[in-house]
């Protein structure tokens, strides 16, 4: 399954356990200023979701997506993904990490405290049963 299969069902869950005013896919948008570094001045996140208040959107929570796939496909995966999850977290003030439940068993031990898990379920190629593991 790819990243994007899982963003509307978890864009669905979110909104209705969140109950957000707005929210965005921006997987490869680099919108999160996340240091005052010339070299390292923006962060991307796959989804994001906040406030709208007086034409001005205000962002509350980003989340990152992980799959079975790209998780296991790739060496030192988990750790790049956690590096990414800590970064965006000087930019937005939730950060959030949805990733597969038996990936999450694998990677477990690399967790920080601030980020947020929710947990889903790959069912026929289908991400679904979402719960917040962690908030």
């Amino acid at each position: 399954m790819l990243e994007e299969d899982v963003y509307d069902p978890l864009i669905d869950f979110f909104e209705v356990t969140f109950n957000p005013n707005w929210s965005a896919i921006t997987h490869l948008k680099h919108l999160i200023q996340i240091s005052d570094n010339p070299e390292r001045p923006k962060a991307e996140g796959d989804i994001c979701f906040g406030a709208k208040k007086n034409k001005q959107y205000e962002l509350s929570d980003l989340i990152h997506v992980k799959t079975k796939e790209n998780l296991n496909n790739k060496e030192n995966e988990s750790r790049k993904l956690w590096a990414k999850a800590q970064q965006t977290l000087n930019g937005s003030p939730k950060v959030w990490i949805a990733i597969e439940k038996s990936s999450y068993t694998q990677i477990k031990e690399d967790l920080v405290k601030e980020i947020g898990i929710i947990i889903y379920h790959e069912v026929g190629n289908k991400a679904t049963n979402f719960a917040i593991h962690r908030e």
